[in-house]
């Protein structure tokens, strides 16, 4: 089995969605948030590419960038187009000028990297990093864009597993390189470097073989939290799906279920020292109406 960082991470978050998304495949809208990433990100690689003869302009980066959008940009609601392109425009330009070209003794050895790491048996972890980096001293520099708002604090991306992934995918990939990660905020312009411990790195490799093993036994048990508010299977969850009512299903007496209610109530013998019986603390007599006390309750509101 092939499992990437997405899908694992997915598993991870919600086996149901996992198994909606993945083994379904029920089609549902992409985000304009992930067309509008996977535009800059186009653009970045176009930017970096290690194959160019010559640098690129920034008119050729912005065109990239304009040529990616455009052909994602029908799938994206129209009061959102402009705003979204405008800050594309807005991200590659600042980036150009900041950061490019790189500087003397830094260099790119490759952008969009695939990898693939074995975990034993026929699974295998697999996934590609945005922009690898070699510096002065050798060391090597993992570099994964995000184009979103939301940044997490220094401690939240030691404890990321995208980014371990990509460390032990670099260090397969460059055995005997120091290796560091880095998530790069573009909107903010903002480099988080993390470093992770060998014994996260373990762990990471343990969690993401234990969901390939609860994957293929068919552990697709729904895992409730916060995410269930934007989750886009949320109608097909069995956790939120309306229930089917059959269509021979005759409609409820709602009177005779509290006649019915209400014989049970006088059949049942009471102590003088038992509490009182859910219908009187609710205000509902045994017949199925109000009690004195709950209508004399309603006058006094």
């Amino acid at each position: 089995m092939r499992i990437s960082f997405t899908r694992f991470s997915t598993y991870d978050t919600c086996p149901q969605r996992y198994k909606l998304q993945y083994v379904d495949r029920i089609p549902v809208p992409t985000a304009p948030e992930l067309h509008f990433g996977s535009a800059v990100h186009e653009a970045l690689r176009f930017m970096y590419d290690p194959k160019h003869l010559e640098i690129p302009s920034l008119e050729e980066v912005a065109q990239a960038f304009i040529n990616a959008w455009q052909a994602r940009e029908a799938d994206v609601p129209e009061n959102r187009r402009q705003a979204f392109f405008e800050q594309g425009i807005n991200i590659v330009r600042r980036h150009y000028e900041r950061h490019f070209p790189l500087p003397e003794g830094r260099r790119v050895a490759a952008t969009e990297r695939f990898f693939n790491i074995p975990l034993g048996g026929d699974h295998t972890l697999n996934g590609r990093i945005d922009r690898i980096d070699v510096l002065p001293d050798q060391s090597v520099e993992v570099i994964d864009y995000k184009t979103g708002r939301t940044m997490p604090t220094q401690p939240m991306a030691e404890k990321d597993r995208q980014l371990a992934i990509y460390r032990m995918a670099a260090d397969q990939l460059y055995p005997g390189h120091r290796v560091t990660t880095t998530f790069l905020y573009l909107l903010h312009d903002f480099p988080l470097q993390v470093d992770h411990s060998e014994e996260f790195l373990e762990e990471t490799r343990a969690a993401v073989a234990e969901a390939v093993a609860r994957i293929e036994v068919g552990d697709f048990d729904p895992n409730a939290g916060a995410h269930c508010d934007w989750c886009p299977y949320r109608e097909y969850c069995p956790l939120f799906r309306a229930p089917v009512v059959p269509d021979d299903l005759r409609e409820v007496d709602i009177g005779a279920l509290l006649r019915e209610y209400g014989e049970i109530a006088r059949s049942t013998p009471t102590s003088t020292h038992a509490r009182p019986s859910r219908s009187k603390a609710r205000g509902i007599s045994p017949s199925g109406g109000p009690t004195s006390a709950s209508r004399a309750g309603t006058r006094r509101g």
